[in-house]
């Protein structure tokens, strides 16, 4: 989910004219590196439905 959302956030701003180099991508995670609780307690529901990923949208400007 925290790709998705990052992913989806990266193409508004190319949308809205800004630019986003391949340098500055890589330089993004959207994974958690501090303060995560290995062994605790999740939850998840399994009833919701998953989200459609569009695995064509931009994250970089065309010209980068």
């Amino acid at each position: 989910m925290n790709v998705h959302d990052q992913s989806k956030i990266m193409n508004e701003l190319i949308r809205e004219g800004h630019v986003i180099t391949r340098e500055q991508a890589a330089c993004l995670a959207p994974y958690r590196k501090a303060n995560i609780n290995r062994f605790g307690a999740y939850f998840l529901d399994e009833l919701r439905k998953s989200i459609n990923i569009d695995y064509q949208l931009e994250v970089v400007s065309p010209c980068n």
